[in-house]
């Protein structure tokens, strides 16, 4: 049986949170090969972390530096990403969140022809420069996801209102799920 390869981004340390049940859950079937990238962002803090949650990285982008502006960001994360996937055969592409590092996979999944999946999809403010980048960011990933992966119904609804009906899925926000798992642990 073929086994279906999976690549995880995480840039911030409230990626890896929200991202962490659903590797695990993926990582526990038997149907998927699952890789974890890191962009290197929040290193000092996302680094520890996974460790404590026992998430293996495969792929360390370390791009960040100090001053460097969202144009010099996102030429690196694209390039990291052109380089990964003409190494890595990947059948879906998965991020969550609304960063630069969430835009820059989508837009490398997209250039590559990788679906691309969106958790945290749909959330929406009336000001495309409130929050900057962020919104910006938001609104551009759901023109470029392949599956949409909404905490609420609201955010199913923002999406709909954008003509985005297709693979929309209302799951719930993925942070309580490690909460949960936080406190039995």
């Amino acid at each position: 049986m073929k086994k279906w390869a999976i690549v995880c981004v995480i840039g911030t340390r409230p990626e890896a949170l929200k991202m962490i049940p659903l590797i695990r859950a993926l990582q526990s079937d038997g149907r998927f090969l699952v890789e974890i990238v890191i962009t290197g962002q929040h290193r000092e803090l996302l680094e520890p972390m996974l460790q404590d949650f026992q998430i293996n990285v495969t792929v360390n982008f370390s791009v960040m530096q100090p001053n460097q502006n969202l144009n010099a960001l996102a030429a690196k994360l694209l390039n990291h990403f052109d380089r990964v996937f003409s190494e890595k055969f990947c059948d879906l592409l998965i991020a969550q969140g609304d960063t630069s590092t969430t835009f820059m996979a989508a837009l490398s999944a997209f250039y590559q022809k990788i679906p691309f999946a969106h958790v945290e999809a749909g959330l929406r403010t009336p000001v495309i420069h409130r929050p900057f980048p962020e919104e910006l960011n938001r609104r551009t990933i759901s023109m470029l996801a392949s599956l949409h992966f909404c905490p609420t119904q609201q955010s199913a609804d923002n999406l709909s209102k954008e003509g985005i009906y297709e693979n929309v899925f209302v799951t719930g926000n993925t942070i309580i799920d490690t909460l949960h798992n936080y406190i039995k642990k």
